[in-house]
């Protein structure tokens, strides 16, 4: 049963989240990116300013699972203008003047979008598809309607192209040769095996006329302007939504690598994998327009963390930031329920505990500043709160529900549990890795509680309607041999939801916005007024 210093970390994890994620509400980023002044259009991020003469010239498409509030926002920007005629009075006249040539159309992921907003069906035609993330017929009709506004393009044009995570697989047009099941049944085996976001839009690059700079192609030539909202930890614009309008220099070669690593080589679509094996390098396409394309990106994974930290702050007594967490889900599982059991013995004034933790941080982060502030913490008695940018990874072999983040979750909390119990014996393939140091104190903790909290910032975590979990260090007691049998089978979902009145379940809802995960590990010394 979870303390009441749990109780507690939890609701503070929960709103530390929540910031971070309105943090990267799509519609206030492009409010604060992007402005106009008189006929002019002018964007404004990291520290660059960019300026487009507007003439009642604008088209406006974008796909990704954000889409639909960043348009609203630019249509807003773009719906009206101060004239300069003086009324008979001598008053300024505010004229509407709609810079769009036509509404804007915008492709998002199934259940994404729940209004009957008459504003949004008036203003922006959305076409929902992508269910469950992989390519469909109604987002390859989005994708044909969006390849024939670019075509219509001509010099005089600004196409605005909005782009976010989830992207990729609502514009799916694939090569000539190959069909559209075809591309999609590459995908699930890509995603099934593991791939993480620069695997798997790799090979989509190959697979499609869009992707890799294939949609600025089209649009020539017209000016083109992409707004992003990065689901990528490193913001590379090559990989977000599978670059649509960023040129990539990657080649078939690579995708066969990628495929015969993760062990699907020889399951690809006869055509995919004779398309992808084929003698010489992909076609030579049109040069990039480098000069008539401008992408610039306005809310990141970064964003997120930062303001999730800057919450904390005003919580616990240390904080840390840690951008770009990527590795296996079970593996980083294992390493934060380590971390929150040597912590408990380090907060109980455990000497050995603590040289164990500095080395365990540094084992799997290298980040000496970080295993620094951490170990003062304990020493010192004082609250703290690590929050991470991540993107984990699963490799899918059961057939149960849940998501990397659930999964996550739920290895942390078998591995405290684990850990403070004393008992390191294997249980199956949900056990410890051999790695596993042993603990100089195995006692339980009793001074100080832990939590952490991993969930994805776009509200989804796989299949279920929980966009993550927690794990805290009061850990899961009697029903270790059932949560070990649920990772096995990648069934963290029904585990959370069937114990603790599924009070470690994380569900919000759709967020409208996707920057990847958020981890919020939080320490606090039950004795402490902090919280």
């Amino acid at each position: 049963m979870a303390s009441s210093s749990t109780t507690c970390l939890r609701n503070l994890a929960r709103s530390i989240f929540q910031v971070g994620v309105e943090a990267v509400s799509p519609r206030s980023a492009v409010e604060r990116a992007v402005k106009r002044v008189s006929n002019s259009l002018l964007v404004e991020t990291d520290g660059q300013q960019y300026e487009f003469p507007l003439q009642e010239n604008v088209k406006v498409v974008g796909f990704g699972k954000a889409v639909h509030s960043m348009a609203l926002g630019v249509v807003d920007i773009l719906g009206t203008r101060e004239s300069r005629t003086s009324g008979g009075l001598g008053e300024n006249i505010v004229a509407p003047v709609n810079h769009l040539t036509h509404a804007a159309v915008c492709s998002v992921p199934h259940g994404i979008v729940r209004t009957n907003n008459q504003l949004l069906e008036d203003r922006i035609v959305l076409h929902h598809g992508a269910r469950h993330n992989l390519p469909d017929a109604s987002a390859a009709s989005a994708a044909w309607e969006i390849r024939d506004i670019a075509e219509a393009c001509d010099r005089s044009d600004l196409l605005i192209v909005l782009i976010s995570g989830g992207g990729s697989a609502l514009l799916p047009m694939p090569v000539d040769g190959i069909t559209l099941e075809e591309k999609r049944r590459t995908t699930q085996l890509l995603a099934q095996a593991g791939a993480d976001i620069t695997q798997l839009n790799t090979v989509r690059h190959h697979l499609s006329q869009f992707k890799a700079g294939g949609l600025a192609r089209l649009a020539q030539p017209a000016q083109v302007l992409s707004l992003v909202l990065s689901d990528v930890l490193d913001d590379r614009l090559d990989i977000i939504a599978g670059g649509p309008t960023c040129n990539a220099d990657t080649t078939r070669e690579d995708c066969v690598k990628i495929c015969s690593s993760l062990g699907v080589l020889p399951q690809l679509p006869r055509a995919v994998r004779e398309f992808l094996e084929s003698t010489g390098s992909s076609a030579t396409p049109e040069q990039f327009p480098s000069s008539r394309v401008t992408n610039c990106i306005i809310g990141s994974n970064r964003t997120a963390v930062d303001a999730a930290v800057t919450e904390a702050s005003r919580h616990v007594q240390v904080t840390f930031p840690y951008y770009g967490l990527i590795g296996d889900a079970d593996e980083l599982g294992c390493f934060y329920g380590r971390w929150m059991h040597l912590a408990s013995a380090a907060y109980r004034g455990c000497g050995s505990s603590l040289a164990e933790l500095y080395q365990w941080i540094m084992s799997r982060l290298d980040d000496e500043d970080l295993a620094t502030a951490v170990v003062e913490a304990c020493q010192q008695q004082k609250s703290f709160c690590f929050v991470a940018g991540a993107e984990p990874t699963v490799n899918v072999r059961g057939t149960g529900l849940g998501g990397r983040s659930q999964q996550l979750a739920l290895r942390a909390a078998v591995e405290v549990t684990t850990a403070s119990s004393g008992s390191h014996r294997r249980q199956g393939k949900a056990a410890l890795p051999p790695s596993s140091p042993p603990s100089s104190d195995s006692r339980a903790c009793s001074d100080m509680t832990a939590l952490l909290l991993a969930a994805g910032t776009d509200g989804i975590d796989g299949p279920t309607d929980a966009c993550g979990a927690m794990a805290h260090s009061d850990g899961i007691g009697a029903s270790m041999k059932e949560a070990a049998a649920c990772l096995v089978d990648n069934d963290a979902y029904s585990f959370f939801k069937n114990h603790g009145s599924g009070k470690d379940l994380l569900v919000t809802g759709a967020t409208g916005t996707n920057v990847s995960d958020l981890h919020v590990l939080l320490f606090q010394h039950k004795h402490s007024s902090e919280l």
